[in-house]
């Protein structure tokens, strides 16, 4: 008895987690290639298969949906529902805000696509003339829908790109806009919250340091010059421009620590969890982050 338990052990799928990581990245990796994901979802069902007559874990059934929930999430990312300009009017909340260089205010609200009836978020300009709008209030916006554009020669500015990976899905110059109530919620508080961080490196440094360092510390990129990003990509280390689970790390052990002098550790570990959770909805959930 003892052995057949032992030869079970040996046997066991280890680290099943991170086998399920790996189907959910190809499954992100496919999906972005229209043309091999029913060629990948053969190979997946192959590969549970394959696993199931060596381990007999049955759970490894899951895995095949671990691929598609990849496939199903890079299409959504990079699925566009504004394909052509169009006269539109829109309604829905702000979410963040943050000035130009020209001056005008750049502000992102979520909201209802008129066409789809899917929950977009819209990139909209807002002139010095026009009503201003604060965090967490409602407007409504009419004017021409603008689809997000590919670069226009190799190696240039990507607008597709920069913005969808923001969940943006159109830029909108208002010609009308109307606003209504400003409501409170936790998103609001944080986004405040991270404003006023940025109000103080824009305070104390040039405005492309203090770019840079909204860009690793708050990941607020909205700012970043185009020609700085592009300097960053060539080089080969604009991954350092986003908060990623290298970021992540170095501030859960560096609070850990700190915390772990003045409690125990488990209860240090918990709230330093809570505490990440915030910065991550603060710093606006982007994928490198969760």
């Amino acid at each position: 008895m003892c052995r057949q338990k032992k030869l079970k052990t040996e046997f066991a799928l280890k680290r099943p987690v991170l086998w399920a990581l790996f189907f959910l990245i190809f499954g992100i990796i496919i999906g972005g290639t229209e043309e091999f994901f029913l060629a990948g979802f053969i190979f997946a069902i192959f590969l549970c298969v394959f696993l199931y007559r060596i381990y007999k874990y049955w759970l490894v059934i899951l895995f095949a949906a671990f691929f598609l929930l990849g496939a199903w999430r890079i299409e959504s990312s990079l699925r566009n529902h504004t394909i052509q300009p169009k006269e539109f009017t829109f309604s829905g909340i702000v979410l963040d805000t943050s000035f130009t260089a020209s001056g005008n205010v750049r502000a992102v609200v979520r909201g209802i696509h008129p066409d789809t009836n899917e929950r977009v978020r819209i990139m909209a300009y807002i002139q010095p003339h026009q009503p201003q709008i604060s965090l967490g209030q409602e407007v409504t916006l009419s004017g021409e829908f603008l689809p997000l554009n590919p670069p226009e020669y190799p190696g240039g500015y990507n607008q597709f790109r920069h913005l969808r990976t923001q969940k943006i899905d159109a830029t909108i110059w208002p010609s009308s806009i109307e606003t209504g109530e400003i409501t409170s919620s936790l998103m609001t508080y944080l986004r405040r919250f991270r404003d006023k961080i940025a109000a103080v490196y824009d305070g104390l440094l040039p405005p492309r340091e203090a770019a840079v360092i909204k860009s690793m510390v708050l990941g607020d990129r909205l700012e970043m010059p185009e020609d700085l990003s592009q300097t960053y990509r060539v080089m080969g280390i604009y991954h350092i421009l986003s908060i990623s689970g290298l970021h992540i790390t170095v501030l859960m052990l560096a609070a850990n620590k700190l915390l772990a002098y003045f409690m125990r550790e488990r209860r240090a570990s918990f709230i330093v969890l809570l505490i990440m959770i915030l910065y991550c909805l603060m710093s606006g959930v982007a994928v490198a982050t969760v």
